[in-house]
């Protein structure tokens, strides 16, 4: 009787084993209605997440040189920029500006009012305008941007 129910267990036990290469069949299970709305909520309900914000690319630097006085006489100051910026000149370079040079690939615009608006010079490039009187804006570029 021993060796009967033994064997018996023994061969349901190598019944119940998965066998390598078959695929198990797949029962499909009934769920009850209103199943999913009483464990997540209302199934109408649901609201689309924000897109994530996209990533901002990292910015070349690049430089523009500018004086005072036309010509590029002092006082003199080269100006790093991340391309595409807009930057505000302040304190003595504010409405100041007489001579403007760009790094070579550069190009630059100036602004009469800050925050890259009003009236402007545009596509300033290397090796810039020596007198910006010839523009009829000398001593009035309250901001730049270059790209």
């Amino acid at each position: 009787m021993k060796l009967s129910l033994a064997t018996s267990a023994l061969l349901a036990l190598t019944n119940a084993v998965a066998v390598p290469g078959t695929t198990p069949e797949i029962q499909r299970v009934p769920v009850p209605e209103g199943f999913f709305e009483s464990h997540i909520g209302s199934v109408g309900s649901l609201t689309i997440a924000p897109a994530e914000p996209p990533k901002i690319d990292a910015r070349a630097i690049t430089h523009f040189y500018a004086c005072i006085n036309s010509n590029f006489q002092p006082a003199c100051q080269n100006f790093a920029v991340n391309t595409g910026g807009c930057y505000n000149f302040s304190g003595n370079w504010n409405d100041a500006i007489s001579s403007i040079g760009p790094d070579k690939g550069t190009t630059c615009t100036l602004y009469y009012d800050s925050g890259c608006r009003g009236r402007s010079v545009v596509n300033i490039v290397s090796p810039g305008i020596y007198n910006l009187n010839d523009f009829n804006f000398n001593d009035v570029a309250s901001s730049v941007r270059c790209v």
